[in-house]
């Protein structure tokens, strides 16, 4: 009951805040502060179209402000409008230059938009302008792994969980790479076991995706009868979480390690 009761407050307070800042924009229609706080606020709640509106509007007021044209660089990325969001994200780096995460959003919208090594760049510049920033070393470590620069890549994603011990995601990337990885002197199976049960760990078990990983990991291992017991439970909680295509790509792995067989990722042609 508490918790609704406090829910309730939560979104009247909220509900009251909007009607202010909306008055303040009737008021002086251009007002840049309640523009960018109606422009969050929407942000907040997913209502994206309005979030863009209000952003445009505090830019037009206020075209030095680098934090509005991140605002709505975000907004665009969320709203799945990659090319004006990068083109945002530029723009707020070239009012601000040094400015980590903003490198970082522009190489996933550059990453989303098939330009890896444009996105690769960008990742590099946000762990050279911030080292602790661990969002950008797990995403440049997926991105050079995926390229096939193995070490230089789970070297990234090492410095992303030693960033954030409670995160399992930097984890499972190093698990599968050292698992699944085509060329036997990248794979490590007992490494890969103990990182992916770390990641396991910390999730509580209740990830399939990690669970797939921790089964890849057994199976690299020789551990065939636990590598299906865990993937039947990461099948499982992804068809109650109604995430159908993982259910389907984890019931082909287990049919691979019935046959006493590790699964192997395909070796990336031309890429080295």
């Amino acid at each position: 009951a508490m918790q609704t009761l406090h829910r309730d407050y939560a979104r009247k307070e909220f509900d009251r805040r909007v009607r202010g800042w909306e008055q303040m924009v009737r008021i002086d229609p251009n007002h840049p502060d309640a523009h960018g706080q109606l422009g969050h606020a929407m942000l907040s709640v997913g209502r994206l179209d309005v979030a863009i509106r209000h952003y445009s509007e505090q830019l037009a007021v206020t075209p030095d402000d680098g934090a509005a044209r991140y605002n709505l660089a975000l907004a665009l990325h969320s709203a799945g409008r990659l090319d004006e969001a990068i083109a945002g994200y530029r723009a707020a780096l070239a009012v601000s230059p040094n400015h980590a995460s903003v490198h970082n959003n522009l190489g996933n919208a550059l990453l989303a938009s098939g330009q890896l090594d444009e996105a690769v760049a960008q990742y590099r510049a946000a762990v050279a302008t911030d080292p602790t920033l661990a969002d950008a070393h797990h995403n440049l470590g997926i991105a050079l792994v995926g390229m096939g620069r193995i070490g230089e890549g789970l070297r990234h994603s090492s410095d992303a969980a030693r960033l954030r011990p409670e995160w399992a995601a930097p984890l499972a990337v190093m698990a599968w790479t050292l698992s699944t990885h085509p060329d036997a002197s990248v794979r490590r199976p007992a490494r890969a076991v103990e990182l992916a049960e770390e990641a396991a760990l910390i999730t509580g078990r209740g990830d399939p995706s990690m669970l797939n990983t921790l089964a890849a990991a057994y199976a690299a291992a020789g551990e065939y009868g636990r590598a299906v017991v865990t993937a039947e439970e990461a099948m499982q909680l992804a068809l109650a979480r109604g995430a159908s295509t993982l259910a389907n790509e984890i019931a082909g792995l287990i049919s691979i390690y019935r046959t006493n067989r590790p699964y192997r990722e395909q070796p990336r042609l031309g890429i080295q």
